[in-house]
């Protein structure tokens, strides 16, 4: 499991790293919403890089994380409360989903990046032309419950390559 002083370690240094971003999501109270919308999502979600965390009831559309040329992203989820209310749940991150908006660009050589053994992870590419442009995308994820089924959900952050590496 991803730990806070790992988020920071990723994120905090002004030397080129890969960075962890680590989803937390109070499931069953997100599950027991039919369609989610945006705002319902990000009610029940919160999303950090270990330099900047999105609480829980903030939109994620405006959350940005910096990254760097030619290393990874990787993107990783967890239950709110384990003990608790969501002990009977599982969350995973399923897929990052580049979405065609204007002003974005793509950091990945690919437009979808699935799970693969048992990891989302994308490797920024090597262009000096990201430096400083935004990555609009989706994060897919899945909330699963033992008896009651598999919702998957998308929220909307962003990526920026960091201007100066």
């Amino acid at each position: 499991m991803l730990t806070s002083p790992d988020l920071e370690r990723s994120s905090q240094s002004n030397n080129p790293v890969n960075v962890d971003l680590l989803l937390t999501v109070k499931a069953s109270e997100l599950f027991a919403i039919r369609n989610p919308n945006q705002r319902e999502i990000a009610e029940f979600t919160e999303l950090s890089d270990g330099k900047d965390t999105c609480p829980f009831g903030t939109s994620k559309e405006d959350f940005t994380t910096e990254v760097f040329l030619n290393h990874d992203v990787n993107w990783k989820a967890i239950v709110f409360d384990p003990q608790g209310a969501d002990k009977d749940f599982e969350v995973k991150v399923t897929a990052y989903n580049y979405k065609d908006a204007s002003n974005s660009r793509r950091f990945f050589s690919q437009d979808r990046i699935g799970r693969s053994n048992g990891k989302v992870r994308g490797r920024v590419l090597n262009d000096q032309n990201l430096k400083g442009t935004e990555d609009t995308y989706g994060i897919e994820f899945e909330i699963i419950h033992e008896r009651l089924g598999t919702k998957t959900i998308d929220m909307d952050p962003k990526l920026k390559v960091k201007p100066q590496q």
